[in-house]
């Protein structure tokens, strides 16, 4: 989208600082974390903020004792929907994230309408959510197990992420770098804090 040339906007190099200030504030905000799913948390929620983007869900697979693998929903941070939303639940959504993890690969400023069935479709744009970006990440260490209690027993999973962007407008080249900036960062930051643990 064109900038409008009646707001003043931040130089080139503000925007470029913008990234580093935010990963400056994911290094105070570990030091007062008990643990990875809580810095997942404040980065969804933070790069929502500073992208702009209308939702953000950060997935992960994770193993059990007997060796099944889980796609787990490890944060997210959103400005539309409600905690009770089907959005949460949505088995499609799941399904998509999947297939990208199979895949290996990420997919950015997908249209919903190649990735979702039309009645998800429509839900989307009653919010103005137009785009999909699944963003995939393989970190060499381990993912510990989630926070939040469960009834199966998990254990210790190489790192892999699908962080999905959900937009009313497809990614900016900048968006996109400043997404792998700032992913890349903070598994670096986890990884040094031992909130994800290291390959022997």
């Amino acid at each position: 989208m064109e900038d409008s040339k009646f707001s003043p906007q931040p130089s080139q190099q503000e925007e470029r600082q913008k990234p580093v200030v935010l990963i400056s504030q994911l290094l105070s905000q570990v030091t007062n974390s008990r643990h990875v799913d809580e810095s997942l948390l404040w980065l969804c929620r933070a790069m929502g903020r500073y992208l702009g983007v209308s939702a953000i869900q950060c997935w992960a697979p994770q193993l059990d004792t007997q060796g099944n693998s889980h796609l787990l929903l490890r944060a997210e941070a959103n400005y539309l929907f409600s905690p009770s939303h089907p959005v949460y639940a949505n088995k499609q959504i799941e399904a998509v994230v999947q297939r990208f993890l199979q895949e290996e690969r990420s997919a950015l400023s997908l249209p919903i309408e190649q990735a979702f069935q039309p009645i998800l479709v429509k839900m989307f744009r009653q919010y103005n959510i137009h785009f999909l970006s699944d963003y995939f990440l393989r970190y060499p260490a381990y993912l510990p197990v989630p926070q939040k209690p469960s009834s199966i027993t998990y254990v210790p999973t190489a790192l892999t992420l699908v962080v999905a962007f959900f937009t009313p407008q497809p990614l900016t080249k900048d968006q996109v770098r400043d997404i792998h900036f700032m992913l890349g960062q903070s598994m670096r930051i986890l990884a040094s804090r031992q909130f994800v643990l290291q390959v022997p």
